[in-house]
């Protein structure tokens, strides 16, 4: 995500945008979305870096939902590592969460770090009746169970 800055030839102000959008923009009209001036793509500039460094620091919503709000400069850090949501490679290769995982994590409430290193989707069985469950959905299977 960059921040561009449109400088019209001739024009006292500007307009500042980031790449995607202005992009975006441009398929539709040529022309600047604030004040439908004519545009072109040689009319985009970066913007000075001391902008681009105050839109860096607002706080966005991460756009998967995981409910954390993160600096926009941050943002691409959080998607790849630190989003509950993102998806990942269980040993298996199924797609998982990440938070699905750490829930397996906690939910198992194991001292051994071995548990963390191994497939959630395996299956199981109950040391209390003997049933089998799929370690990705314990707590579930608990509750129907156990209760």
């Amino acid at each position: 995500m960059w921040v561009i800055t449109l400088a019209n030839p001739g024009a006292h102000h500007r307009h500042t945008f980031c790449k995607q959008c202005i992009t975006q923009a441009l398929e539709t009209a040529q022309s600047c979305p604030i004040d439908r001036q004519p545009l072109s793509s040689e009319d985009i500039r970066s913007a000075p870096k001391i902008v681009a460094s105050l839109v860096d620091e607002l706080l966005v919503a991460c756009p998967r939902g995981c409910g954390v709000d993160v600096e926009r400069g941050c943002l691409q850090g959080h998607l790849k590592g630190d989003c509950d949501l993102e998806e990942i490679k269980c040993l298996c290769g199924e797609t998982v969460t990440r938070r699905e995982k750490r829930s397996v994590i906690e939910t198992e409430q194991s001292d051994s770090s071995e548990d963390e290193h191994e497939c959630i989707h395996e299956w199981r069985s109950c040391t209390s009746c003997g049933s089998k469950y799929q370690r990705l959905h314990l707590k579930v299977t608990l509750l129907i169970r156990h209760h």
